[in-house]
């Protein structure tokens, strides 16, 4: 039998030939069936073998099946390679592994987010596949509790991974002890009570809703309930029959749309309390009636709402001097938007202590941040994890990264 020989990047140790259509066979030989992936040492991926089988008789173009046996040849590798070369079997794959495939996919082999849905898709229907001629559990459905979660749309296999946009550099959180020596700052640089208030809850709210600045600043009087709901309210917390939060919508700076964004009550508290005082008092020195700002940040001197300008002003003001005074260079980098990667890592953080899966954490990462790609949203999910784990010595985190290394299903053999 006539054999084709694949790449380098998919010429791994246990599968290593995608054997060639019909057409490229001599008559003498007596194989299976013309597409079938085999191992090594010569035995028939059944799974994947029936697949391309299937395959073969509805797509016409020998070109387009032999492309398509690539990507579930490259697919198979990967999970051959991974668990340190123990491999994992086709029935274990889950939401988590087809994440980091799809990472694998878009930041180290540089593969375009249309070319990895068409990937993605053809892993998908393997495994359907597989499942519906009983080679493997079912572990691909549309119940929440499904190793796998898709939809039918239109016709069409459709899942979470499909959506968002390419890969985005990773960014850094902040600790909570950096942001702390800048608050120090933003303390004693304010000139009064009233302007030290407003920029200590402007940044708590910044943090604990993961805003941008601009949605910060554009934050109205009529979000936070009156005072009399807040004692409603609290009176329903202490009865169990309501969550100590306060949910409202905002328009999304970034990727348009509405958001909701929940506070804690006790923030609710703080905020509504300085509406009605320190924030109306600066108001009427300056002759501005309250009533007539509707946003809840204003500007000592003018009176009029802060701008995201000029919240990233005074900010790095107080970085830069924070920098200066304690001496650590590094903090002259801190901006408003390290509130919001310290939001979202601190809300990924909750959810790992309480059990939550790493994919279930990101999708849901996802969502309460409108992060726009799920490569953004697992950064999130291994700072917090990183986070979590216990300091250990130089050899443990050596031996450590070594074995998440191997854990990756994305990762390839370096050639």
């Amino acid at each position: 039998m006539c054999r084709t020989t694949l790449p380098r990047l998919y010429a791994l140790p246990t599968l290593k030939r995608l054997f060639a259509s019909r057409s490229e066979q001599p008559a003498s030989d007596q194989g299976p069936h013309p597409h079938y992936l085999a191992t090594a040492d010569g035995r028939m991926h059944l799974a994947a073998t029936a697949f391309l089988l299937s395959l073969s008789r509805t797509v016409r173009s020998e070109a387009t099946l032999h492309h398509y046996g690539r990507i579930v040849a490259d697919f198979m590798c990967v999970l051959e390679e991974a668990n340190s070369g123990r491999g994992i079997q086709l029935e274990a794959v889950d939401d988590e592994i087809l994440t980091r495939w799809r990472i694998l996919q878009l930041q180290h082999r540089g593969v375009g987010l249309k070319v990895f849905r068409e990937r993605l898709t053809i892993v998908l229907r393997l495994i359907l596949h597989a499942q519906n001629n009983g080679w493997i559990p079912r572990i691909l459905g549309d119940h929440r509790d499904d190793p796998i979660v898709v939809q039918w749309r239109r016709g069409k296999l459709r899942h979470f991974l499909h959506e968002g946009t390419g890969a985005k550099a990773r960014s850094v959180t902040r600790s909570s002890a950096d942001l702390a020596l800048v608050y120090a700052e933003i303390e004693r640089l304010s000139s009064s009570p009233a302007t030290r208030k407003t920029w200590r809850l402007l940044c708590k709210v910044l943090r604990s809703a993961a805003l941008r600045r601009s949605e910060g600043v554009r934050l109205t009087v009529d979000m936070i309930p009156s005072k009399v709901a807040l004692e409603r309210l609290r009176g329903q917390i202490a009865a169990g029959t309501a969550e100590p939060i306060i949910c409202f919508e905002i328009v999304s700076s970034k990727n348009g749309g509405r958001r909701e964004i929940s506070l804690p009550f006790s923030l609710a508290l703080e905020l509504r309390e300085y509406i009605d005082r320190e924030r109306a008092d600066l108001l009427r020195r300056i002759g501005v009636s309250p009533r007539d700002m509707r946003l809840i940040f204003v500007s000592q001197k003018t009176g009029k709402g802060l701008t995201p300008q000029s919240v990233t002003n005074f900010y790095k003001r107080a970085a830069n001097a924070a920098a200066i005074r304690f001496n650590q260079p590094d903090l002259a980098t801190i901006s408003p938007h390290d509130e919001r990667h310290r939001g979202i890592t601190d809300f990924a953080v909750q959810l790992r202590k309480a059990g939550i899966s790493p994919s279930e954490t990101m999708f849901r990462t996802l969502s309460y941040a409108r992060l726009a790609r799920l490569s953004t949203a697992w950064i999130y999910v291994q700072q917090a994890q990183n986070e979590l784990q216990p300091v250990r010595s130089l050899r443990g985190l050596k031996e450590a990264a070594e074995h998440e290394l191997n854990e990756l299903v994305m990762l390839e053999r370096t050639y």
